[in-house]
């Protein structure tokens, strides 16, 4: 049902809904939210920048109103603009407001900015992100938007070092892209959730079918007024109309909840499946992961201690993905009894590291291993990089400008064969017989003068990349699984695990950031699980506390079997004794039981070679 209604003169009347009041401040040029507990203010502004070429926020026009299902449609035009065409439409759901700006004309989308107007003037020098130092710089901050009506802008994405929630007058980044510097920004999750929570009383997300997500960071840029917005980087062609991402912004009791929220509505409009019912049981059984014990030989071998803490890849560690390294662990592991269900071989095993077959130097026998562990009723994952070139053929890298990193080229049709073929032949029956992949680094996105191969860029390009992956395994094998640190709503039907990922904190107790991740795994995608992770660690007290904290996030996860794979500077690696493992074991053993998660009866398997 659509009524349309003429107040092009007088403006839109305002809008009550039984949580809010929607309205336009014509005087001050602003949208005004009104809760009974606080007030959102909005600067009725937007641009939509071109590559090198401005665009003005300032000067709307009203449009027009009409009515339609249940809803509110608000439009205004833009009086200056790049495009030959510009809009500003608001929806007034019962729930939620939604703000989208459609434009008209032939170029490409860099960046899109919601209720501020932004000159793109580029700074020099880089520019301070909350308490971070951001490498690659942001855009001035000229904005003539609204001051923050809210004192706090609350960041889902977990970072380190930082805060989750800072003063609005700092700026923020929720972002699908890992960036390691002076000062690490990891977003362990990649992509994250994307909203923002404004004090504890709104909640800003982006709302968009994946495929229209082809941006990579949305950010939060506060000066003399506020605004949110989308980093497409010139990668967008438009020739006629096209319309952006919504900004939705609703009340909430809470953060938490408002995050929820956001994530039930991206599911109520069709922009998010439904979380997957068929997760195989085996996927919540403890694991152990071989990375941790192939960072402690390799520094061992190399120094004789651990490196000081913060080295994101230890130099050597991928030398010791062996089979013969794996098979000692396989022994420490039966000497301390640990009733695990799932092993990682990690990173190293493999020639490429995006393409999963084994490294016949390192591994004589990859298919005889992993049916001696399924002939135990065990599983095992093999270490994938999502991004990282290392091995690649030339003619499957993605074409850029000079000076950037290479990556490879999930559109291209000769990389999407190349693939394929390979994780049929790693999890089928008739190949190597795996359970899975650990789908590592999905942060290293390209960013930048990259030419893909297909039409795709940003999150859109993540998810098609891991759909390639997820439908090649699901195809080898029905109860296979692909474990991602995608905590993102939109990536439940490419995930049937979630990461809580590395720890990179100095702090002895690590209980508070890593129950932070698991809260904002259980809203992207509740009822998954969750590996709790767990390394590096620098001292052995706070790796047992970790151990003992695990069973109340997720997923039982080991990483060390001798010695703990981080030290603080001067001092050696701490060792774990035999005596600790026996709380481990019991540990796991209540896990176990509470979950009513049991180990899988052996499964058939064809004979090693030599055995009869």
């Amino acid at each position: 049902m659509r009524r349309q209604t003429d107040t092009r003169d007088t403006g839109p009347e305002p809008v009550r809904r039984e949580a809010f009041v929607f309205r336009l401040d014509r005087e001050a040029g602003a949208f005004v939210l009104d809760t009974v507990q606080a007030q959102l203010r909005l600067a009725c502004q937007g641009t939509v920048s071109q590559p090198g070429i401005p665009d003005l926020g300032t000067a709307w026009v009203f449009a027009g109103a009409e009515e339609r299902d249940g809803s509110v449609l608000w439009r205004f035009a833009a009086a200056r603009t790049c495009w030959d065409r510009k809009l500003l439409c608001v929806e007034i759901t019962p729930q939620e407001v939604l703000f989208r700006i459609e434009v008209e004309g032939a170029g490409a989308i860099d960046r899109v900015t919601f209720f501020a107007g932004l000159h793109t003037n580029l700074l020099d020098a880089g520019a301070t992100l909350g308490t971070l130092t951001w490498a690659r710089p942001l855009w001035s901050r000229q904005w003539t938007g609204m001051t923050p009506s809210f004192a706090t802008v609350f960041n889902p994405q977990p970072v380190a070092p930082g805060s989750q929630r800072l003063p609005a007058g700092m700026a923020q980044r929720i972002t699908a892209a890992t960036t390691f510097g002076p000062e690490i920004f990891n977003p362990f999750f990649a992509p994250p959730i994307y909203a923002y929570g404004l004090d504890e009383t709104f909640t800003a997300g982006v709302v968009a079918p994946v495929e229209a997500c082809r941006f990579t960071h949305f950010d939060y840029v506060p000066t003399t007024g506020w605004g949110l917005e989308l980093d497409f980087g010139g990668q967008t062609a438009v020739a006629g109309r096209w319309m952006s991402p919504a900004i939705r912004l609703a009340p909430c009791a809470s953060t938490e909840a408002g995050l929820a929220g956001y994530v039930q509505a991206l599911r109520r409009r069709d922009c998010a499946p439904e979380p997957s019912r068929e997760i195989p049981a085996w996927a919540w059984r403890p694991m152990f992961c071989g990375w941790g014990q192939q960072t402690v030989w390799a520094n061992e071998a190399q120094n004789g201690s651990a490196p000081s803490f913060g080295t994101p890849i230890t130099p050597g560690a991928t030398g010791y993905a062996t089979q013969a390294a794996y098979e000692t662990m396989l022994g420490l592991l039966d000497e301390r009894s640990l009733p695990y269900g799932t092993l990682t071989i990690d990173m190293g095993w493999n020639r490429c590291l995006t393409i999963p077959t084994p490294d016949d130097r390192k591994w004589t026998d990859l298919k005889g291993f992993i049916g001696r562990l399924h002939r135990q009723g065990k599983r095992v994952l093999l270490w994938l990089a999502a991004w990282n070139p290392g091995g690649l053929d030339e003619e499957l890298k993605m074409p850029h400008a000079p000076g950037l990193p290479d990556c490879c080229d999930p559109t291209n049709p000769a990389f999407r064969a190349r693939l394929s073929e390979a994780i049929t032949q790693a999890i089928s029956p008739r190949g190597l017989d795996a359970d899975g992949f650990k789908v590592d680094f999905t942060g290293d996105l390209p960013r930048g003068n990259y030419r893909p191969a297909g039409n795709l860029w940003g999150v859109a390009m993540t998810h098609d990349y891991l759909k390639l992956m997820h439908d090649a395994m699901k195809a080898a094998k029905a109860d296979a699984v692909l474990e991602t640190h995608c905590a993102n709503p939109q990536f439940t039907d490419v995930t049937e695990m979630i990461r809580l990922n590395d720890l990179f904190c100095q702090h002895e107790d690590v209980r508070p950031s890593m129950a932070f991740r698991s809260r904002m795994a259980g809203i992207a995608l509740p009822g998954y699980p969750v590996d709790t992770d767990n390394d590096p660690f620098v001292s052995r007290s706070a790796w047992l506390d970790y151990m003992r904290f695990q069973p109340e996030l997720g997923i039982p996860s080991l990483y060390t079997l001798t010695n703990v794979s981080f030290a603080l500077p001067g001092q050696a690696a701490e060792a774990i004794p035999m005596d600790v493992w026996d709380e481990i074991r019991r540990l796991w053993e209540r896990y176990n039981g509470r979950t009513h998660v049991q180990l899988a009866q052996p499964r058939n398997s064809e004979p090693q070679i030599g055995e009869s």
